[in-house]
């Protein structure tokens, strides 16, 4: 990782054309900017061992060719969501 610090901003949602996110130990606060969920080409999702806080955004079942998302090691809070069901295409969900 880096030290990339401070919140992750909700305009990485206009990145429509983006693959990956990768901002692993790094050190992100704030909450998971839910307009991630409008990244449709997204594949890969790792936020992990960071200082995320708040709730999953359940628009992050919306992104339905995501094969991997990571989020573990956060300080990340409530239930999690039954929409995660409509990611068809995820082999690795780390919570």
């Amino acid at each position: 990782g880096n030290n990339l610090n401070g919140t992750i901003p909700t305009e990485i949602g206009q990145l429509e054309n983006l693959w990956v996110i990768s901002l692993t130990k790094n050190s992100p606060t704030g909450p998971i900017p839910s307009t991630i969920g409008e990244l449709s080409e997204l594949r890969h999702l790792d936020l992990s061992h960071n200082h995320l806080t708040g709730e999953i955004p359940t628009m992050l079942s919306n992104v339905s060719n995501i094969q991997l998302m990571r989020l573990n090691n956060n300080n990340l809070r409530g239930n999690i969501s039954p929409t995660l069901a409509n990611l068809k295409k995820i082999i690795h969900l780390s919570l």
